[in-house]
């Protein structure tokens, strides 16, 4: 299709910030879910591609969900549903629906919306929380099921399908749209499989620096009412033995124990090169 769009009106620029913190809102959200909405959200997806309404289990986090019986979880594997949802409601990178919208917009709307919506919201929701929660639980319980949609992620993609919708006449389909926005309104992250889905609350707390990432101070940046937690600093997930203790507390010694380079140049910035010579001398620091 021919590009008519080459560049966003005034009028359709100044509907990208409240826009943008609408969905923003939606995914930074620290308030328990309402399992009766969350449920009837869970519902609506399956009803907008045609499936009968599963059995909804839900727990505290995703810790909680990843943690039942590995023989419980096997036995879904041959349903599963991620991909589907996503590619039915469009979310997939290069979805047929979104394709067919940016075929109408030159390369430069395309970057500005890039930049002022689609990038910030992805940039904070989608890596910041999204990304380092998924490594986490890896890390923590060794779990590669990735049959999990994340509503932080699907966020940056409501967000610009709101902008379409509102502010470029894009037909999407009132089912499907008011299913996705739902979700990711009412829900935490859900594992979702033909007869059964589990649906997790979301976290009891959320703490960024003032550049928006993903940081506390000796206490959890990412936190669950079930225990469940993640430590970061300016951005980048520490373990719990660093995250506990306020960074001014951190000892010089442990640069050198430490063997992984991110880390090393966490503590390395988080305790000060000043510190660190009066303590260790001018010795070299290998990262």
């Amino acid at each position: 299709m021919k590009t008519s769009i080459e560049q966003l009106t005034l009028s359709q620029k100044s509907e990208i910030p409240p826009i943008r913190e609408k969905w923003r809102a939606y995914a930074l959200s620290t308030e328990r879910i309402d399992r009766e909405r969350a449920a009837q959200a869970v519902k609506a997806v399956y009803a907008a591609i045609g499936l009968a309404e599963p059995e909804i289990v839900f727990f505290d986090s995703p810790h909680a969900a990843l943690r039942q019986p590995k023989n419980l979880l096997a036995s879904f594997l041959g349903s599963l549903l991620r991909g589907k949802i996503e590619k039915e409601l469009g979310i997939q990178q290069g979805s047929q629906l979104r394709n067919e919208l940016e075929d109408r917009l030159s390369s430069e709307a395309i970057d500005y919306l890039k930049r002022q919506l689609w990038g910030l919201l992805a940039g904070q929701l989608g890596f910041q929380v999204g990304k380092s929660l998924w490594v986490e639980l890896r890390n923590q319980l060794g779990s590669q099921n990735d049959n999990c949609i994340q509503p932080e992620m699907w966020a940056s993609h409501g967000g610009l399908f709101d902008f379409y919708i509102s502010a470029l006449g894009w037909e999407y389909p009132p089912a499907k749209w008011e299913a996705l926005e739902s979700l990711v309104r009412e829900c935490g992250w859900i594992f979702p499989w033909r007869k059964t889905c589990f649906v997790c609350d979301r976290p009891s707390k959320l703490s960024f620096d003032n550049q928006r990432l993903l940081h506390a101070d000796a206490q959890p940046a990412i936190q669950f009412t079930d225990g469940f937690c993640l430590y970061a600093h300016h951005g980048v997930t520490i373990p719990e033995k660093y995250g506990i203790i306020p960074s001014s507390q951190w000892q010089p010694q442990w640069i050198l124990s430490e063997s992984d380079p991110e880390l090393k140049l966490v503590l390395i910035q988080g305790i000060g090169m000043l510190r660190i010579r009066k303590e260790l001398g001018n010795i070299e620091l290998d990262l």
